[in-house]
């Protein structure tokens, strides 16, 4: 993906090892989704939420866990699109499945910011 400067004002100057995490949690999530494996979504759901808490934790904004959520989502759709025996994607699932992504992501901030303002740390 060319880089441009819109793109770049999110990116910070090396990828911390928490946003890898909630990159990688986020694309197995994805694949458990689209898969339909309950029991297996609910597992990678909280590792994700997890991951997205120790980013709030350390600072990574949140904009940054879910510009490179998205990005990553984007680079498996264009990469399956690529590929000549692959199935047609079905769009509401992939909004579907950003929006559980987002979802979890928002959710971990906002329970660690409520957190960090009730114990006043």
């Amino acid at each position: 993906m060319a880089d441009n400067s819109d793109d770049a004002e999110w990116r910070p100057a090396r990828v911390p090892q928490d946003l890898r995490v909630v990159v990688q949690a986020g694309l197995a999530l994805a694949l458990a989704l689209l898969e339909a494996s309950d029991g297996v979504s609910m597992d990678l759901l909280v590792g994700l939420e997890r991951a997205a808490t120790d980013c709030a934790r350390t600072d990574i904004p949140i904009e940054t866990v879910l510009h490179a959520l998205h990005d990553s989502v984007a680079a498996a759709i264009r990469r399956q699109q690529a590929g000549t025996q692959g199935r047609p994607i079905d769009t509401a699932a992939v909004v579907e499945l950003l929006g559980v992504l987002t979802t979890a992501v928002a959710r971990s901030y906002v329970l660690e910011l409520c957190r960090t303002e009730c114990d006043g740390t």
